[in-house]
């Protein structure tokens, strides 16, 4: 069961709202995070219930953690608590990376790996909880809102990655909130709006470029164009349709998730990206691993070591496989050359850093869809025309060269995807076109209504995001 699924949006979302409110009703804040929590388990559950255990007694662990951390805020305990956060994460999702390594795996057998769903932002989420609370940045919480806090369903399987004091005080508010009350009426407008993005955009770009990438080989150049154009579209526009759902959510149940996308692909360099794409795991990595590794306080080729690092990390946590460290190792050179440049006083017009860095940012998600180094090579060889040129008939005829009748795309697609692409380089945030909208009731109504009836046509398959994947 996916947020698009029919079955959530009319079935287990309005019995999650009202078992919240009738929680609150006759439980107060408690009670709404007893129902809060039920619905996130019992949303956990409809995916895979054998997952539930790991769950929960990833929670029982880290929560006894952070209460002895708060009597005693020791190092040491620290470290033993993301340690084993850490070797669970590495148990469930690398065993047999790293065993293929070291040779006590058979290559290729990580694709066969299915990774418990959402454990990698659970984790993180966790290790923050316990820094936290030894810094002394907040309490541990009592058991209930801590399971409502790692567990809270809009969120728990792609995040935003929350901090705990910033979500854990919120938890008071669950179900507190009326109809017309203007974060409802934005949550709703965000909700809608995501759906639309996954359903309208995402799910048809993805179904229409997936043949092409189940073949590279097969791949001409125009088909290797369309296709890494195409991925870098659709992951934009499922990955952020997930985080608008997620935090419409959360305000419709009455508490703010943060803001996980700024409009990405109108960033001007790669670091202004990450400070819009997938901002909460950026600035996790940044607090917990570039900052400790040195950051920018010890000198530039301290600052370069760390940043490749990081990047190196980020790669690996989203996957475990060498494409997926070659993504993240091009998005740390890219980072390191951009402050090479800036310590040398290179400075770009914001123009051409933005044709730049949005290239950049497409091609490098070469690897990270084609998920094995060989296959993304071979894209990046197609590119370049390495397996031929072959494009639609009409436009062969106009340009003098080969048409094929193997093309994967014709050109009706690629005119839609250009205008896709232009759109995702030029739109400003959904967040920000949500407050211009509500400004104006009569036309957030109309855009509410509008859009409903088009997701609603594209309604019935249940493709899941692709972060949950990850």
């Amino acid at each position: 069961m996916t947020f698009a699924s029919p079955a959530f949006l009319t079935l287990f979302l309005p019995l999650a709202i009202i078992a919240v409110a009738l929680g609150r009703r006759h439980g107060g804040a408690a009670g709404a995070m007893a129902a809060a929590l039920a619905a996130s388990l019992l949303f956990y559950a409809l995916w895979d219930w054998r997952l539930l255990p790991l769950l929960a007694a990833s929670i029982l662990i880290n929560h006894a953690l952070g209460r002895r951390l708060a009597a005693r805020p020791s190092r040491a305990l620290l470290a033993i608590g993301v340690a084993a956060n850490l070797a669970a994460l590495v148990w469930f999702k690398y065993a047999l990376f790293f065993g293929e390594l070291v040779g006590l795996a058979a290559p290729g057998s990580t694709a066969a790996v299915i990774v418990p769903l959402g454990l990698s932002f659970y984790t993180f989420q966790q290790i923050g909880y316990l820094v936290d609370v030894r810094r002394g940045h907040a309490d541990p919480g009592d058991l209930l809102r801590y399971a409502t806090f790692v567990s809270f369903f809009p969120q728990l399987v792609a995040g935003p990655i929350v901090r705990w004091r910033d979500l854990g005080p919120q938890l008071d508010r669950l179900g507190a909130v009326r109809l017309d009350d203007p974060a409802v009426e934005r949550g709703v407008l965000l909700t809608v709006f995501g759906l639309a993005k996954k359903t309208l955009i995402a799910d048809p770009i993805g179904a229409m470029i997936a043949p092409a990438w189940a073949d590279p080989g097969a791949m001409t150049a125009y088909d290797a164009w369309v296709a890494a154009l195409g991925y870098g579209v659709q992951l934009l526009a499922d990955f952020s349709a997930y985080g608008e759902i997620a935090v419409g959510l959360g305000l419709i149940m009455g508490v703010r998730l943060p803001v996980n996308f700024d409009a990405p692909y109108r960033a001007t360099s790669v670091s202004d990206f990450w400070r819009r794409w997938h901002v909460t795991l950026g600035a996790f990595l940044r607090e917990h691993v570039y900052i400790p590794l040195g950051g920018a306080r010890h000198g530039l080729p301290r600052c370069c070591l760390a940043l490749g690092l990081t990047m190196l990390l980020a790669g690996l946590w989203h996957g475990a496989g060498w494409a997926f460290v070659l993504w993240g190792a091009l998005h740390g050179a890219a980072l390191i050359l951009e402050r090479l440049g800036g310590a040398g006083g290179l400075r770009l017009p914001p123009r051409l850093g933005h044709a730049l860095t949005l290239g950049f940012v497409l091609l490098a998600w070469i690897p990270f869809r084609a998920g094995d180094i060989s296959d993304a090579m071979t894209v990046l060889s197609a590119l370049v025309g390495g397996q031929g040129t072959a494009m639609p008939l009409p436009w062969a005829q106009a340009l003098g060269v080969a048409a094929s009748p193997t093309l994967w795309f014709n050109g009706t697609e690629i005119v839609v995807l250009t205008l896709l692409i232009a759109w995702a380089a030029t739109a400003p945030s959904i967040h920000a076109v949500a407050d211009d909208i509500l400004r104006r009731p009569t036309r957030a109504a109309a855009g509410v209504f509008a859009t409903m009836a088009a997701v609603s046509f594209s309604l019935g398959t249940e493709a899941p995001f692709l972060y949950w994947s990850f």
